[in-house]
């Protein structure tokens, strides 16, 4: 029996059952910090290494064949760890969209001198799984010795829970609008790299000078930076279209579930983003949806099949994709089938987990 250790994992009960049933795994994690209210500062950092450190030094690698690690922060002491251990193979999925900003090792420092750290714990793991065919090309690019472990496997969505749902909570929700033929989403958090600003100056665009007054745009935002907080919300007041945005904060999965399913479209602005969820999560809900032609929004939009990509920064392209879509309410319909469709035959978990079964049978031959 193969032993594997998950350290800080997402989504893994969603691919347990697989492991386990499926190939015969036995599978134990462990988490070594929290996420919560977690703000990238130097102190928190040294914070973060320090319970790093504190947990995982007490795990014994000696007792597993594969320790997959879903974080940065538990890369470099878990590859010392191997070092005792032997036999452990370590595999890394990487997260991180601000590679994707990267184009050499001289920007990963100056951006953030721990991505190296990161780099270099990637060089020496025995396998690294990137969540997009851009985020693999640019760690390559970047670390030209990875290109013979590298693994483009995407994250996957629960396809039995983000489903278009039709009910009482989801018509009276709908109905608060009813004054808009369109009600478009954007689900994402407060950050320059979100480009939620990209987004506003793109509605002002199509509710003031292309004149489309038929809409409104929820935003569903998370997250801590105040300052980038600040900054939207008096360029929504400088733009004067306060009556087209409705800003919402932290919504339950469940409820966001209903806010998907209330949308008509769903457009995700980002200047970087390895493989953003949300996006992932409206096509499994049957929503047509819009992103830049970069990252993970790449992989997921077949434009003109299920939505449409625009140049990563361009709000005066974006804005022209939305008029576009806000003019054919059965075209967007038709997309967004397509939308679940595609999330059911590329990106629902069974797919991906065995995609992750092959990349550990590969290692363990080796």
């Amino acid at each position: 029996m193969v032993n594997i250790l998950y350290i800080n994992p997402r989504f893994l009960d969603l691919l347990r059952k697989i492991l386990e049933e499926d190939a015969g795994y036995s599978v134990s994690c462990v988490y070594t910090f929290h996420t919560k209210n977690f703000r990238d500062t130097i102190l928190n950092t040294v914070r973060r290494y320090f319970n790093v450190f504190t947990n995982l030094w007490k795990i014994d690698f000696n007792k597993y064949d594969i320790v997959h690690i879903q974080d940065r922060y538990n890369l470099p002491l878990s590859l010392f760890k191997k070092m005792s251990s032997g036999k452990t193979k370590i595999v890394y999925t990487c997260h991180e969209g601000l590679w994707l900003s990267s184009n050499s090792i001289a920007s990963v420092m100056k951006k953030s001198p721990t991505r190296m750290l990161e780099g270099i714990s990637m060089i020496n793991s025995d396998a690294v799984i990137a969540l997009s065919h851009d985020l693999a090309s640019r760690l390559m690019r970047i670390f030209p010795s990875l290109h013979k472990k590298i693994f483009v496997i995407p994250n996957g969505v629960d396809i039995s829970f983000y489903k278009l749902i039709e009910n009482p909570y989801v018509r009276t929700l709908r109905s608060k609008f009813a004054n808009s033929e369109y009600v478009v989403l954007c689900v994402s958090r407060w950050g320059m790299e979100k480009g939620i600003d990209i987004l506003i100056r793109a509605i002002y665009r199509v509710t003031v000078e292309y004149d489309i007054r038929n809409v409104v745009f929820i935003l569903k935002l998370h997250g801590n930076d105040m300052h980038y907080r600040n900054f939207i919300i008096n360029l929504i007041k400088k733009l004067k279209i306060r009556n087209v945005v409705i800003l919402e904060g932290f919504w339950s999965p469940y409820r966001l579930r209903i806010l998907y399913n209330i949308a008509d479209l769903f457009v995700l602005p980002s200047r970087y983003d390895a493989f953003p969820m949300t996006l992932l999560e409206a096509m499994a809900c049957g929503k047509p949806v819009i992103g830049p032609n970069y990252g993970g929004p790449k992989d997921m939009i077949m434009p003109g099949i299920n939505g449409y990509t625009f140049k990563m920064g361009d709000e005066e392209e974006l804005a022209k994709i939305l008029v576009t879509s806000l003019k054919d309410k059965e075209k967007l319909k038709n997309m967004g089938k397509s939308s679940r469709k595609i999330a059911e035959e590329y990106f629902n978990w069974n797919i991906i987990a065995h995609k992750t079964l092959k990349v550990y049978e590969k290692i363990l031959l080796e």
